[in-house]
């Protein structure tokens, strides 16, 4: 049986139940606080980055200078490449 639609007016769009655990989904939670997505939203754009080439190319470069940040500073830099990105 194919996956149903989320509805009518966008047949281009399909519903899918995903599972996570507490801890992912509360993480998640704070990152569409963060970005003012939906939380359908932000599973949906960090999906669509993982097939983004681009976007991993960026995320290789900028994980090892954020590994090197303290806590603060890493909300701060992430803070600043969200707004860079809207």
């Amino acid at each position: 049986m194919p996956p149903k639609q989320t509805d009518e007016s966008s047949p281009e769009r399909e519903r899918h139940n995903l599972h996570m655990t507490p801890e992912l989904k509360a993480r998640l939670a704070d990152a569409r606080n963060k970005s003012g997505n939906s939380m359908n939203g932000e599973i949906h754009s960090r999906l669509e980055a993982t097939f983004d080439d681009s976007a991993q190319r960026i995320a290789a470069v900028i994980l090892p200078l954020l590994q090197k940040l303290d806590e603060g500073d890493q909300a701060k830099f992430a803070d600043l490449i969200a707004a860079m990105a809207r």
